[in-house]
């Protein structure tokens, strides 16, 4: 199954929070994490962050507004600790995957409704 890719994407580089916000709105209509990330446990959307990331990184794309949604979710949100978000997410959503992702991409929104992308 291929996704179409959002033509508000068009010319421009697409950094970490967009594929979230992408990855929220496709969720929200039914489709599963898995095509996204390979797995549907709250963990494969932090590898697949971790492989988006390496990948801008690699790429010469920014990766700095991701690391800023990542501050304002420790200093702000107080949702990021030690142990990351999560273990902290699936303990608050009693080990509910779709709901601990669910909670992050909404964190993700509320950040990026807020810090609009630049370009």
């Amino acid at each position: 199954m291929e996704i179409p890719r959002p033509t508000e994407w068009e010319g421009r580089a697409v950094d970490t929070i967009d594929a979230l916000l992408h990855i929220k709105q496709q969720l929200e209509i039914g489709r599963p994490l898995w095509l996204f990330t390979g797995g549907s446990g709250a963990e494969s959307l932090v590898s697949f962050i971790q492989g988006f990331q390496s990948c801008c990184s690699f790429n010469r794309l920014p990766t700095d507004r991701y690391r800023r949604f990542m501050d304002w979710l420790r200093e702000v949100k107080r949702e990021l600790p030690g142990e990351g978000w999560v273990a902290l997410y699936l303990r608050q959503h009693g080990g509910d995957h779709h709901a601990a992702v669910m909670w992050f991409l909404s964190n993700v929104a509320e950040f990026a409704a807020a810090n609009p992308h630049a370009g």
